[in-house]
């Protein structure tokens, strides 16, 4: 799986020029936790978070001063490697990207949610499914093996 399958289309986005105070006030509206950041061109330049600002005071200042600059991923990225990034980074959402667009978000509590949910399949047992085609499987093996020797023989 990759992290397109997972991605958040829906998010705000901001200019580097726009006022904290209206970008606080449209977290808070449409109850987002982050927002990216764009230059005059439309080209990504970071994310910032509500957690982040609610903390401090930012008087007059501006969205291009209090940005996290993140790496970009592209929409085929596995979900493990997305998710080992996150951990050497620090970072909980990262942008996706499409053909040079940025198409969506990828945050850490999606990505746990679906790295464990493949997780539990991986450690489910061959017993229980039901095979139209028995192979050469005990009932005590993984669903992933299982998923290997029908791919196999395929």
């Amino acid at each position: 799986m990759n992290v397109k399958q997972i991605m958040q289309t829906d998010f705000l986005t901001f200019k580097e020029e726009d006022d904290i105070s209206k970008i606080v006030g449209s977290l808070i509206k449409y109850k987002k936790r982050n927002a990216v950041v764009l230059d005059n061109e439309g080209s990504y330049l970071g994310i910032v978070s509500r957690k982040k600002l609610l903390g401090r005071k930012y008087i007059n200042s501006k969205a291009k001063n209090v940005i996290l600059k993140t790496p970009i991923v592209l929409e085929d990225l596995d979900l493990l490697t997305c998710a080992k990034l996150m951990h050497a980074t620090g970072i909980r959402t990262l942008p996706i990207e499409r053909k040079g667009k940025l198409v969506g978000l990828v945050k850490i509590l999606d990505l746990l949610k679906e790295l464990s949910l493949e997780l539990e399949q991986a450690k489910n047992k061959v017993a229980s499914l039901t095979l139209a085609k028995p192979g050469p499987l005990k009932k005590t093996d993984t669903i992933a093996k299982a998923l290997a020797v029908m791919i196999k023989q395929k």
